[in-house]
Parts: C-alpha cells; structure tokens; sequence
C-alpha cells in the first residue's frame, strides 16, 4: 500500500507542502528520558493515564525546508546547553547560585528560544494546550520565516538552572502560563533549565538584565529542583494516584 503523505499549509512559511512530523520539543531534550528505548509520561490527572512513548511529542506541522532551517538553531542550542564544544567555544562565571555565560551566539540561542515558544502555541498536542499566545503568534511566526531574532526584550527569556545534587536534566515539565506584574510568562522546563518566556508590550526594564543579550552574555540563577511549587504540587498529586515511582 502506498505510503499516503500529509500535503497542507506549513505553519511556518503557509505554504502548502508535503509536512514532516515535526518535533516541538527537539529529540535532543528527550534524551536523558530514554530507559529501555522507551520514556514515561505521568499525568496527575485520574482520567488520563501514564504512557510511555519511542520519540519525543510530534505532530505534522511543518514542511522539509522550515524543518531544516529550525533543525539549525536546535544543533547551535545543543551544544550550549551542554556546555560548549570544540564549535561552540563558550566561558563560563559563576559565583555563588549566579552564573554568567559568555560567547553564545545571539541570533541563533534567540531564535532557537522563540521557535519553542512558537511551536507549542501552534501546536495541537495536549501537552502543549497551556501555551497561547493570542496576537503574538502571527510576529513570532514572521520573526522566525525572516530569521530575525529581535531586540534582546522582544519575548525575552530568563532560564534558571535545576539542580538537586547535580543537575537535573531528566524532567520536562507541561508548559504553563503565570501572571507577573502586568504581563504574562509562559513556563517551560526542559533540558534542565526553567525557561520563562516574557510575553507582554508593557515589561519592567528590570528584567531585561536577566535575558540574552546582544553581546552574547547569559546570566541565570540555579535554584533547587525541590523549592519549586508547580513540581512539588504535581508529585504530590501522582503519590496520591499511585503514579509515582
């Protein structure tokens, strides 16, 4: 039987192509998940159940040359956030829980950080359902087609570390949206960071400091995995349905 192909708009470019089944989350933030070929998937919800599942969440979304082109910022963000490599040479500051990150490359971390934020809003996944952006999905959209990465508050980012003895790359956490002042964040954990994406016309310039910057400096905090409310609450919620291992 012949193989029937997904032929519709690209979310990204509009145009309509042949789609691949696209990742909304890249493979590499699965990874650490992987026991058995296989990673779990817990809901604190009584009617949904726990899964597990081969491949990181995907659904069709975009055409081969959009694939391509976000394909290049997730191989640039790898290699940040392993810490550099022999390509990405990057130096790193640290004093007390506060690091400082220099040498990353703007455009490309930038991009990378709004392609998430992006997808899960377009995306029809559940997982992702939390994630909205309204009037802001159709400038991320075109801020990605034209690979421009914006002025450094533009949906500016401020990532914190994870750790409990060490860090804590092993959770990907549902995305979600909070109040803070008068704007709105989106909340992302993966790849053991807590991303906060800064989703508002009207941001306090105070934290601007906290987001990447044009000159390719990244400061963060690194707070324990434990202290966080979201994460407590939800173990508490999977002991209570005899989901937790």
């Amino acid at each position: 039987m012949a193989k029937i192909k997904t032929v519709k708009a690209c979310a990204l470019c509009l145009q309509e192509k042949e789609l691949c089944k696209s990742h909304i989350l890249p493979e590499f933030v699965y990874k650490p998940l992987y026991e058995g070929g296989k990673f779990r998937m817990y809901s604190a919800k009584p009617s949904i159940k726990n899964r597990s599942e081969q491949k990181g969440l995907r659904e069709y979304l975009l055409c081969e040359d959009c694939e391509q082109k976000i394909s290049v910022w997730e191989n640039y963000a790898k290699y940040v956030l392993e810490g550099g490599s022999k390509k990405v040479q990057l130096d790193a500051d640290t004093s007390g829980n506060l690091v400082t990150v220099s040498g990353i490359d703007y455009k490309q971390f930038k991009l990378f950080q709004l392609s998430i934020l992006w997808r899960a809003s377009v995306s029809s996944q559940v997982f992702f359902s939390k994630v909205s952006l309204g009037k802001y999905e159709e400038r991320l959209r075109t801020m990605l087609f034209n690979d421009d990465a914006g002025e450094c508050r533009e949906f500016g980012c401020i990532m914190f570390g994870l750790k409990e003895d060490k860090a804590v790359t092993d959770i990907i956490e549902q995305p979600f949206m909070k109040h803070i002042d008068n704007g709105i964040t989106q909340r992302f954990i993966f790849s053991g960071f807590l991303w906060s994406f800064m989703v508002s016309e009207h941001l306090s310039k105070k934290y601007e400091i906290a987001f990447l910057q044009p000159s390719g400096k990244l400061t963060f905090l690194v707070r324990k995995l434990s202290e966080m409310k979201s994460m407590f609450q939800f173990a508490k919620e999977l002991e209570k349905l005899g989901r937790l291992r």
